[in-house]
């Protein structure tokens, strides 16, 4: 009767054994098929849609560049967004180079970080890596995704000394925090290793390029200024409706921002800021 029973207990034993390997790597797949269900049921808000627009009405990265400096982010995500609308002005496709750069975190905290199963379920059921850097499509996630990419490299590979100030460098590139993660990550790393200064040089010097056109693209232009929330009182600016080559505006005063809106049917309208004269601007 005892050997029945531990028979029957080496049985049950042996099929739980590979159900408690499975189960983990099973709730995260789960999880990510719930947050892209999330991701495309999600009505995207202005501020993703933003930056989708301004990447569709820059017919350059130079332009691209140039309408940035009413963005107030330096400019890989509208770089990357860029890319994607020299094929397509639906949003969905921001949704899926999105989905892309979410799995990549998830991935990276699921097989690279140090952590016990139980810990990354919950680092990934947090806000910020469950919400909004996976189902709101906007820049963060990329700085993320090369700020643990980073993490991975100095753990996985601590030797090299060129690719991480590559990540930083771009990451720097991402948002403003970014860049101020960068800067922090940046003065740790160099620090940590500063006897091999030698070999960080080539690193060093693409790092400090990188990190100073994030800068560069940030500062605002000569005639950005916030709205006031007033009428004009003289001038009338005129907004055509265009094609996705590009935008006709026309106004008796400067512009500050004109940025396209409405990319559904292939068109766009115009969103401008126009100067009434000093400290005077009206939205339109």
């Amino acid at each position: 009767m005892s050997i029945t029973r531990v028979a029957g207990a080496d049985r049950g034993a042996g099929f739980v054994a590979p159900i408690r390997l499975v189960l983990p790597d099973l709730l995260f797949v789960l999880l990510a098929v719930y947050n892209v269900i999330r991701l495309f049921r999600h009505a995207m808000w202005r501020d993703e849609l933003q930056a989708f627009m301004v990447a569709a009405a820059s017919n350059t990265p130079l332009d691209l560049f140039a309408k940035l400096k009413y963005e107030g982010h330096p400019g890989l995500w509208h770089l990357l967004l860029w890319v994607v609308t020299r094929f397509t002005t639906d949003p969905v496709a921001m949704r899926v180079l999105h989905l892309v750069i979410a799995l990549g975190v998830w991935v990276l905290v699921w097989r690279l970080s140090p952590f016990r199963p139980v810990g990354k379920l919950l680092l990934l059921l947090s806000y910020y890596l469950f919400w909004e850097y996976f189902v709101v499509s906007r820049g963060y996630a990329l700085g993320v995704l090369l700020g643990f990419g980073f993490a991975a490299l100095q753990a996985r590979r601590p030797e090299q000394r060129f690719w991480p100030w590559v990540l930083l460098g771009l990451l720097a590139n991402t948002t403003v925090f970014g860049t101020i993660w960068s800067f922090g990550l940046g003065l740790f790393y160099a620090l940590r290793n500063r006897q091999e200064w030698r070999l960080m040089l080539p690193g060093v010097a693409l790092y400090a390029a990188l990190a100073a056109l994030a800068v560069v693209t940030m500062v605002p232009a000569p005639d950005f200024t916030l709205a006031v929330g007033r009428a004009p009182s003289s001038a009338s600016s005129t907004c055509l409706s265009t094609s996705r080559s590009g935008l006709s505006c026309r106004s008796s005063r400067p512009l500050s921002v004109t940025c396209c809106t409405d990319l559904g049917s292939g068109c766009a309208s115009c969103c401008l800021t126009v100067r009434h004269g000093p400290g005077q601007s009206v939205v339109s």
